[in-house]
């Protein structure tokens, strides 16, 4: 945005938000301005800011009390000199090099604030995508560019973050449904829809699956698990009926995210966290080995 429209908005609309624009969330500007003030000041600023916070909740604005005590700085003042020199740092980067043209796919949309999120081609001349506004609830809406048309198929659970999959006319997706007796438990489940048939079925249940994916021939899905004693596995599902045709074990117990198949069926793509850092992991299901690619 800064880069694009040459401004930034101001601290108080950044931290109260808008109905009307979008605003990055505190934890985008906040990593920022965490970041900057790191390299340019005493990193121990945060732990006094935090410590007298926690120490004397009572205060008034205690962050802002530590950080003029340590760097003659308020949040405010902080927040601008972040983005300031940010300014600076992007806009001369931007300027090496010259910006890709591209296609808008989907249907101008006016004013309004809108977000796309996982998009997936579904054909030729089709794209599949989470659609989410300020004023209606997460929809999945199938976009045609060759007719500039968009039309919303589905209205899904609450899925957060949002990573759909698709093979052949099936698309898959994670919802997290809540216990109805106990509030702090909850389950993550897969959904299939079929898009000739419209039809939606739910194929597992009381499971711990992220992050599923469909394999090409519509018969596999593969999805993340993390078990009740912190155990990371990939798993292989049955398209059909959920069942487990296959478990492995992640390497060194690293979280898996977003599983991908490749066109042939026979590799999974995924992402890993550890505490080193992200990388990506590749599992062929010939040999049934792992190779790291980054």
């Amino acid at each position: 945005m800064m880069i694009e429209k040459g401004s930034v908005y101001k601290y108080d609309k950044s931290v109260n938000s808008s109905f009307r624009d979008f605003v990055p969330d505190h934890y985008q500007y906040g990593y920022q301005m965490t970041a900057w003030s790191y390299a340019k000041y005493n990193p121990e600023m945060w732990k006094k800011a935090l410590n007298l916070t926690a120490g004397a909740p009572f205060l008034m604005n205690p962050v802002n009390l530590s950080l003029r005590k340590s760097a003659s700085l308020t949040k405010k003042k902080l927040f601008t000199e972040t983005f300031d020199t940010l300014k600076i740092l992007w806009t001369a980067d931007d300027r090496r090099s010259e910006s890709e043209p591209y296609e808008i796919l989907n249907p101008p949309k006016g004013t309004n604030y809108l977000n796309y999120y996982s998009p997936v081609l579904a054909g030729n001349d089709s794209v599949i995508a989470v659609k989410t506004s300020l004023t209606d609830p997460p929809s999945f809406v199938l976009i045609r560019p060759s007719e500039k048309s968009e039309e919303r198929i589905h209205i899904p659970g609450y899925g957060y973050p949002w990573f759909i999959s698709y093979g052949k006319g099936k698309l898959v997706w994670v919802e997290k449904h809540s216990d109805p007796r106990w509030e702090n438990r909850e389950w993550s489940v897969i959904k299939i829809m079929d898009l000739k048939k419209k039809t939606v079925i739910q194929l597992t249940k009381k499971t711990r699956y992220m992050s599923a994916s469909i394999s090409a021939d519509g018969n596999y899905v593969a999805v993340s698990e993390n078990t009740i004693d912190n155990r990371n596995n990939l798993l292989i599902l049955d398209a059909w009926n959920g069942n487990r045709l296959h478990k492995v074990e992640a390497p060194g117990n690293a979280s898996l995210q977003k599983p991908r198949w490749d066109n042939s069926g026979k590799v999974i793509s995924v992402i890993y966290l550890t505490e080193q850092g992200e990388g990506i992991l590749k599992f062929n299901l010939t040999d049934n080995t792992w190779q790291t690619l980054i």
